[in-house]
């Protein structure tokens, strides 16, 4: 590795009494959440990365003593602020007005990588976003009165317009999983009819104030009208579906519950920004808890048709922070709304839920109706 790699060079050669034993740098080592240094017994380092900087670590910055060029790491992804913070502290603040300062794009795949960079969830998710998008502008030319649902919405998922006439309305379907999202680029020309769907050319995550606000897909469409080839852009937001058991029970330690896949222990976040998951993901149930006394509690997986898939039980001790567990479902998942319910004494404390999306695309490429119909 390049990381060690000259320094064994000037250790081993003439020059070694010349060396300065300071590597100028700080890492932000946090031995109870990240690496623990267990692979020690196969290499001569860690085997593991540090954990991410936070505002609460800004401090270290400020105190260091000895001279410091480099720091690491800085995720824009996991938090924003503290690169702001540092970038302030460093070189001042930036000039009045400055646009995107708590704002962070990052690409998940574009035209020219080539659909070979994305899986087929993916693929069939930013396909089902262009087309509620299309729908969604179809809909604002056409519709002058009060708010339908004209579109055939992919289950958990809603979208609106960011025509001026249309801002705040939402086209509401079932949206269990995703709230309205916006449409950039269908203004509101009535002579625009018909959109015809083309495939997505940009996705990105969307990041404001070091929180997830969904995707921007950025597709191509047809204004059969003017025939004439236009770019649209789709911004899906997620929406936590987490919900307290009512009436509420006497158990108060559960403050958050969620399924997603790429749990980051080190960072506490699902890397899986947005929780699109297929029938072939092994998802992953992460609690928060609240201070308290050493309690046993009863976790319930139950599939889109009710049945039970998973059960077990989690021993969460006074000073647990976070708790997560994969169960071993059996594969592929039936696609649709997944619940995971938590109960306390069998009684329920509280329930989420998520999608396992269908798939319309199988080694990317379309799956043709019937191709599976008696398998």
């Amino acid at each position: 590795m390049m990381s060690v790699f000259f320094h064994t060079v000037l250790e081993n050669s003439p020059y070694c009494d010349t060396m300065v034993d300071n590597n100028l740098r700080i890492t932000n080592w946090n031995r109870k959440l990240g690496c623990k240094c267990q692979y020690k017994h196969i290499v001569d380092w860690c085997g593991c990365s540090p954990n991410d900087f936070k505002p609460s670590d800004f401090h270290r910055f400020q105190q260091t003593a000895r001279p410091t060029f480099f720091a690491r790491k800085f995720e824009a992804s996991v938090n924003q602020e503290i690169i702001g913070q540092l970038d302030y502290y460093l070189y001042g603040n930036y000039p009045s007005g400055t646009p995107g300062l708590r704002s962070y794009w990052e690409n998940l795949y574009d035209e020219p990588d080539g659909i070979h960079s994305i899986n087929d969830v993916m693929l069939t998710m930013f396909h089902s976003f262009s087309r509620m998008g299309l729908k969604r502008a179809e809909g604002s030319l056409h519709t002058d009165g009060e708010n339908t649902c004209r579109s055939a919405c992919i289950v958990m998922f809603d979208i609106k317009s960011n025509d001026a006439s249309n801002e705040h309305r939402a086209l509401r379907c079932v949206s269990d999983r995703y709230t309205p999202a916006v449409l950039h680029g269908a203004n509101n020309q009535r002579e625009r009819e018909v959109l015809s769907h083309g495939p997505p050319s940009v996705s990105h995550l969307y990041f404001l104030a070091d929180r997830f606000q969904g995707f921007l897909i950025k597709h191509h469409a047809t204004n059969l009208a003017v025939s004439k080839l236009e770019t649209l852009e789709t911004w899906v937001m997620p929406k936590k579906v987490f919900k307290i058991a009512n009436p509420t029970s006497d158990f108060g330690r559960l403050q958050f519950s969620e399924a997603g896949t790429e749990w980051d222990a080190k960072e506490r976040i699902f890397r899986n920004f947005g929780g699109i998951m297929g029938p072939m993901d092994e998802p992953i149930a992460m609690q928060k808890w609240g201070k308290g006394p050493n309690i046993t509690v009863t976790v319930v997986w139950i599939d889109p048709i009710n049945v039970i898939a998973a059960t077990y039980d989690i021993l969460i001790e006074s000073t647990a922070e976070y708790t997560h567990y994969k169960p071993p479902l059996n594969l592929p998942l039936r696609p649709g709304i997944w619940t995971i319910r938590v109960l306390h004494h069998w009684v329920p404390v509280a329930e989420t839920r998520f999608l396992i999306s269908p798939l319309t695309f199988s080694n990317r490429q379309p799956i043709k109706s019937g191709k599976f119909k008696n398998r």
